[in-house]
């Protein structure tokens, strides 16, 4: 972490204007405390801020397009895991997850069409989301269009 910190110190200092490349260090930095578990406010904090200099990026190009889906899937289930783990007062984070997910899952769908696997990683993704808002038939349907690609 210490390295992508610094890494993200100097983006700021050498090229301020590289939206790309600071969203991608918050992306990894949020990354890495999602998979530690114990900083979570930190993730969060991360991985809004990967999303908000995403969007302000003029890269169009296809590769950040598809950049800015990983970032809106990892932020998506990171927002499923905070659901599950607030129980019955998660569903503002389960609203929130589906909404990143099926953003990621519309750029990945339009760029790499419906039958990639990238676009089924996001359908699958769907479906656990919808499977914890207890809607198990819509679960079922999202995974079994999953399960076809895959």
């Amino acid at each position: 972490e210490s390295k992508l910190v610094q890494a993200k110190q100097l983006c700021r200092t050498t090229s301020p204007n590289d939206y790309r490349v600071l969203a991608n260090i918050y992306f990894c930095l949020a990354e890495v405390n999602h998979r530690l578990k114990h900083f979570m406010t930190r993730a969060e904090k991360y991985y809004r801020k990967a999303i908000e200099v995403a969007e302000r990026s003029e890269a169009g190009d296809t590769l950040f397009q598809l950049e800015r889906a990983t970032m809106l899937l990892g932020y998506g289930i990171f927002r499923h895991d905070a659901a599950s783990r607030a129980g019955a007062g998660g569903q503002l984070a389960i609203a929130e997850a589906e909404r990143m997910i099926s953003q990621a899952r519309c750029i990945r769908s339009q760029v790499l069409g419906e039958s990639h696997l990238a676009t089924a990683e996001c359908t699958d993704a769907l479906a656990h989301v919808a499977e914890s808002a207890g809607r198990l038939q819509h679960a079922v349907q999202l995974f079994d269009k999953a399960l076809r690609v895959k």
